[in-house]
């Protein structure tokens, strides 16, 4: 009866270790929707919010899109022929209550009007708001795109594990 217990033990295991992997990836995998707030209302997962809507990612974070601006660059730093860096202003809170990292190259792209996505670039003339957030504290600064000069009309996403943002942007000239 000694290797029927083994083989039992062994298909135990099995089963506990595949339930545990099940729960980890289905848990790491789930998102947050996010919910914005304007007037102190909440508006619907996946709505699109406008300037200087506060867009609430999951329980994590508050996000606000102050401005847009389009800059041609500095003396050191130009875009590319026909392009321009679009700046998008933010101002972000940790709504916890404990310090989280925020790194904007990973978690905010642009879409334009034709689905071309952008990611994020550093600029010396532009302080993204990038590192770690104490708890409760509110941070500042600009996230950098290059972008074709004809394209006026945007999507901002912001997306992580904790949830998804959006916000309709149009370039302005800065």
């Amino acid at each position: 009866m000694q290797p029927c217990n083994r083989v039992y033990q062994l298909r135990a295991g099995v089963a506990i270790l595949c339930a545990i992997a099940m729960l980890l990836t289905t848990g790491c995998s789930q998102s947050q929707p996010a919910t914005t707030t304007k007037n102190d209302s909440t508006s619907k997962s996946g709505h699109h919010a406008t300037l200087n809507e506060i867009v609430r990612i999951g329980t994590v974070w508050q996000m606000q899109l102050q401005s847009v601006k389009t800059s041609q660059g500095t003396s050191d730093e130009q875009p590319e022929g026909g392009n321009v860096y679009l700046i998008c202003a933010v101002r972000i809170v940790n709504s916890t209550s404990q310090a989280q990292d925020l790194y904007t190259v990973t978690t905010f792209t642009l879409l334009d009007a034709t689905g071309r996505l952008y990611t994020p670039i550093p600029l010396t003339f532009v302080s993204a708001p990038d590192g770690t957030i104490a708890a409760h504290a509110a941070v500042s600064g600009g996230i950098a795109f290059e972008v074709p000069a004809s394209q006026t009309r945007f999507t901002l996403v912001y997306s992580a594990s904790v949830g998804q943002g959006y916000w309709d942007v149009t370039a302005n000239s800065g």
